[in-house]
Parts: C-alpha cells; structure tokens; sequence
C-alpha cells in the first residue's frame, strides 16, 4: 500500500522531470529495494507492488497524463555501500527519479546524493528522524513518517483494544533504535 501512495506522488514531483520524446514524456524511475539483505528481505514483495502500480498507472491516462513510466531497478541490500553504488549505477542510467531504498540508514546517505543531482527520491518506508529535515534532504519524501510519530496512534489503538501489556522486540539499527521509548512514552 506504502508504495502504492509512493508511486502516486510522483505527480507533484514532475516540474523536476525532463527526459521526453514525441508523443509521452517518458519518466524512468530507478528503483531501490532490498532483495538480499541481512536486516530486511522484502524486495520481492516491494518490486511486484511496483510493477503493478506502474502497469496500472500508465494503462490509466487520467493519472499522468501524456506521460509513461519506465523503471530500472538494483538491490540495495539495506545496505548503505550497496545502495550507493547502485544508486550511482541508476543515476549513470539517467533516471528521472528514484523510489527507495527502504531501509532509513541508506536513506540517508543516498538521500544526499539525490539532493546534489536535483533529483526525487520517495522512499515508502524510511523512518529516520533526520529524513524530515528539508534543508538537508531537499529532494526526498516519503510515505511513512519516522517512528516518533507513531506512538499516539498506537497508544489510541491499544487503548480501543483495552491492553494493557505490549510486548516489543529492540531493532539494532540506529534510526529504530528508540521505539520502545517512542510507544513508552503514551
């Protein structure tokens, strides 16, 4: 669903898109997932809602009108020297525009590329603090926001359910590495 709303964002991002032909402006998304990685193996899945959206997107001439999407895509192995060597590789394939990585340490980094190319990156899971500082990530969005916003809807959520006890598992990267402090709080 998150990368449903990614690719439906696209809209906002094309006064940054240049690449057109004779009939349709084509716009290349270059696409991060993470297929083989230690922390997040979710590629297969995150790639087959990509095809999809974009299949439907571009049968749909209501959505973008004039335009068709393409993709290439790479494995960033929720991996930052993965996802910067093949964000570099997408971008030397002229990409107008990038969908991931996923996992919020690449994001990070990458995200600073993007900004030196003026170029879009929507990540559909990301939830970095840091990612929501515009002056250093001008060119990035996403559609699930950092963690520490997602206490009060889970403390009204175990409130509608009347539970009193919530289990948690600690994630060891640095950008989760306060959520249980994050629902504690509420």
């Amino acid at each position: 669903m998150l990368l449903w709303v990614t690719l439906f964002s696209i809209p906002l991002l094309l006064p940054l898109v240049h690449s057109e032909n004779a009939d349709k402006t084509n716009i290349t998304l270059g696409i991060l997932v993470p297929w083989f990685g230690a922390s997040w193996d979710d590629g297969p899945r995150a790639i087959g809602a990509a095809l999809i959206a974009i299949k439907e997107i571009n049968a749909d001439p209501e959505i973008l009108p004039n335009h068709h999407l393409n993709y290439l895509w790479r494995d960033d192995g929720c991996s930052i020297q993965d996802s910067l060597g093949n964000l570099t590789a997408l971008w030397a394939k002229n990409v107008d525009a990038f969908i991931g990585p996923a996992c919020s340490d690449s994001c990070e980094t990458t995200g600073y590329l993007a900004t030196v190319w003026n170029l879009p990156m929507i990540s559909w899971a990301c939830a970095s603090p840091a990612l929501s500082d515009k002056k250093e990530y001008p060119t990035f969005t996403r559609t699930a926001g950092p963690y520490k916003t997602l206490g009060k809807p889970f403390a009204e959520l175990m409130k509608a359910y009347k539970c009193t006890d919530v289990p948690s598992s600690q994630l060891t990267r640095t950008s989760s590495a306060n959520l249980p402090d994050t629902f504690r709080k509420f």
